[in-house]
């Protein structure tokens, strides 16, 4: 979003210039690339596109260079540098690489054409030294990225995802389900008696029992579904495009799955879960909620067991 939003700030005022001097071919040009900012920065507003925001971007900006050049004659070849940069930090190396080769490959014929052989070989020699640097930091951005990334959105001790990451695939499934018309159910799973069992053996013990709650719910959970840890002993998991009866299902083997290995071990627990589907127009904090008191009903109806809010 920034950098679309960035890409028309500086492009806006050069277009009224080329409207003003009559410069129809770049005027057309700095249209082109003000319109797919605008659609970029709409598809990554929605979060729903990011990846063809990502690859888009990175074709215009090398095409855009590219373009400048060529219409613009060699002196315009300063902008294939900061086009680089923009790649290698929006997408893969080999991506990025792909976006280069493809820009220098349209800019060749006009810079043979207007420098001197020992001028083509500097500029095409900086701009892959200039892409080898660029890489090397990129790829150590993007890492630290990813660990402070993973730092804001996974619980510490059981892995699964945290608050603030529930919180925002909540906001996520809540507009998806607007766009798309699909069901989505939320399923709220407490630890039965957990309070006891942290003062009967240790908070160390504890802590084994959230993992493993964890773990082996894990193993049954389909691949577009995510485990969040939102309180002390209390989980949750969303599902999208899926019915009541399939959220029902899924809880139920959950709880079978817990049972049957804790069994096996020593404490033995189980869990109780409460399930909600997305009712239309329906807020985070009221499905939330829904589920909360699915779950506590689940409870006070003997524990152990599963209760949906229909």
């Amino acid at each position: 979003m920034g950098l679309s939003g960035l890409l028309f700030v500086f492009v806006a005022p050069l277009t009224l210039y080329r409207l003003f001097i009559l410069d129809w071919q770049v005027f057309a040009l700095d249209v082109y690339l003000i319109g797919s900012a605008a659609l970029i920065f709409t598809c990554a507003y929605r979060q729903q596109y990011i990846v063809f925001s990502k690859l888009y971007m990175c074709l215009l900006v090398s095409l855009g260079s590219a373009m400048t050049v060529l219409l613009g004659g060699a002196h315009q070849v300063y902008w294939i540098y900061p086009a680089s940069l923009t790649m290698f930090f929006l997408t893969s190396t080999r991506v990025a690489y792909l976006y280069v080769l493809l820009m220098c490959a349209l800019i060749i014929p006009t810079l043979q054409a207007s420098l001197t052989t020992l001028e083509f070989i500097n500029i095409f020699v900086a701009l892959f030294g200039t892409t080898f640097f660029i890489n090397v930091f990129a790829n150590e951005i993007k890492s630290e990225n990813r660990n402070l990334d993973l730092l804001a959105t996974q619980d510490f001790l059981t892995k699964s995802g945290n608050r603030r990451a529930f919180d925002h695939a909540l906001e996520m499934t809540l507009k998806e389900s607007v766009i798309l018309n699909t069901p989505s159910c939320l399923i709220v799973i407490d630890i039965d008696n957990f309070k006891l069992l942290n003062d009967n053996h240790g908070h160390s013990v504890g802590d084994a029992v959230l993992k493993h709650l964890v773990k082996s719910a894990q193993t049954v959970l389909r691949k577009t579904d995510t485990v969040y840890r939102i309180g002390g002993e209390e989980f949750a998991i969303l599902m999208e495009d899926a019915s009541l009866d399939d959220a029902r299902g899924l809880a139920e083997k959950i709880r079978q799955t817990i049972e049957a290995d804790s069994a096996k071990a020593t404490p033995y627990y189980t869990i109780s879960l409460g399930i909600a589907a997305l009712v239309s127009g329906e807020n985070g904090c009221d499905w939330l909620n829904r589920a909360d008191k699915a779950m506590y009903e689940a409870k006070r109806s003997g524990k152990n067991r599963v209760v949906a809010n229909t």
